[in-house]
């Protein structure tokens, strides 16, 4: 830990100055392990990488994750900024094999949701270095997480990444399979399912009247609440003056009209448009509310098997 702090990474096995790799390399290449004596056979199995002229060498740029650094449970994940070389510690007489590095993130708890079960697994592995280039992406996530990655996480939160995946995948699929008024038949089925017990009534067309659907639902006094849905396809912000008129029409065309709701594909509502729709319910005298892409993406993917059944 010392030694990383000041920015070398040390590995023992390099306890005598005869283990420096740059000693037992070339015989390695000229005549194979068996011109090694017992202690440099333990160097090369387990520190041979570090050798800049192994066939398969660890290089300036590379990025290497450490176990059990800062403590059990915790990894470490640093880049070699700087050549091998050999120099054994003052004080443990050992640890003479040296890597220049940087730390990149300098703890990561190996139950934070940015470690993927893939790196988990692999870190299970006994040997004492093993090439990981194929898990390159999984190590990406952990430089992006930062020093968030220090965070211990739930099983829970994991299940919560897989969803959240999983909505932000289905939109932009949704999106291409159905585009402006392709949508009215999958929001249809969705709202029929939500609303089991009331009248979902399909108003979109020529005669719809500021309505794309309309919600009836009846209490047991027979007392009718009637909402509006008008259905907005946008890519990024919901905006302008449009499902605002609509929503005053169908206020009027379907009286009485107990709530309007704007459901969008939009990821976001535009501030001056959000402005004007409240400006809207206080006028009405209704709740006018939007559903957001990310909300409709969620909803479908709860109910997406029933309503993609005949």
């Amino acid at each position: 830990m010392p030694a990383l702090n000041e920015g070398l990474l040390r590995q023992g096995w390099g306890y005598q100055d005869d283990q420096d790799l740059n000693i037992i390399g070339n015989p390695v290449y000229n005549e194979g392990r068996n011109a090694l004596n017992d202690d440099q056979k333990a160097t090369w199995r387990r520190v041979q990488r570090f050798w800049p002229e192994h066939w398969d060498p660890v290089q300036i740029g590379d990025r290497i994750l450490l176990p059990k650094v800062p403590y059990w449970g915790r990894w470490r994940l640093v880049e070699v900024v700087g050549e091998y070389r050999f120099e054994r510690h003052p004080r443990s007489g050992d640890h003479g094999h040296i890597l220049p590095v940087k730390t990149l993130v300098s703890e990561i708890a190996s139950s934070n949701t940015a470690v993927s079960a893939a790196l988990q697994r692999t870190m299970r592995n006994q040997g004492p270095m093993w090439n990981i280039d194929g898990l390159s992406k999984h190590v990406d996530r952990l430089v992006a997480a930062g020093s968030d990655a220090a965070r211990g996480d739930a099983p829970t939160d994991r299940l919560k990444n897989v969803l959240n995946e999983a909505r932000n995948a289905l939109l932009p699929q949704l999106r291409d399979n159905f585009r402006a008024n392709q949508l009215e038949e999958p929001v249809l089925r969705l709202l029929t399912h939500m609303f089991p017990e009331a009248d979902v009534q399909k108003q979109a067309g020529r005669n719809e009247r500021g309505a794309d659907f309309l919600i009836v639902e009846s209490n047991a006094f027979d007392h009718e609440r009637r909402t509006v849905v008008q259905l907005k396809d946008y890519a990024e912000v919901l905006s302008g003056q449009r499902p605002l008129e609509q929503i005053r029409d169908a206020f009027s065309a379907h009286a009485p009209v107990a709530a309007a709701v704007i459901v969008t594909t939009a990821l976001q509502e535009d501030s001056q448009f959000a402005r004007a729709r409240d400006e809207l319910s206080e006028e009405l005298g209704i709740p006018v509310t939007t559903v957001l892409g990310p909300q409709l993406a969620s909803w479908f993917l709860a109910n997406l098997e029933a309503i993609a059944a005949d």
